[in-house]
């Protein structure tokens, strides 16, 4: 399939996605159960919506995957991925480090389990 979709970005990640730093987002469940599919390109841009809106970067889909993140877990289309691969996985998403990545999912998320998708590029 072919197209585009858009994906927007707090300003903390932008120099990340824009350098090719960040190479993957994580994103929760859309209300309408769409995703992005492979092939598609990835519009990335922060400030969607306002008059700073700035393009980021394009480019294409590469893989599209469930994640599941928890205290201390992280699950990729139902595998458990192993510590050793955290921080890699932690930095590809624009993380300095896991434990950034954790926090960030236990404070904006709720704690828990968060439960959604990963689209790579």
């Amino acid at each position: 399939m072919s197209g585009v979709w858009v994906f927007g970005f707090n300003k903390a990640f932008a120099g990340a996605v824009a350098s090719g730093a960040k190479r993957q987002t994580i994103r929760a469940e859309r209300n309408d159960g769409r995703r992005p599919v492979v092939g598609q390109v990835a519009r990335c841009y922060t400030g969607l919506r306002t008059a700073g809106c700035r393009h980021l970067l394009d480019a294409p889909i590469v893989r599209v995957a469930d994640v599941v993140i928890g205290h201390r877990y992280i699950e990729v289309d139902g595998v458990a991925l192993s510590e050793s691969v955290w921080p890699a996985f932690a930095r590809a998403d624009g993380f300095a480090d896991v434990d950034a990545l954790f926090k960030f999912f236990e404070v904006g998320h709720g704690g828990g389990f968060f439960r959604g998708y990963l689209a790579m590029w």
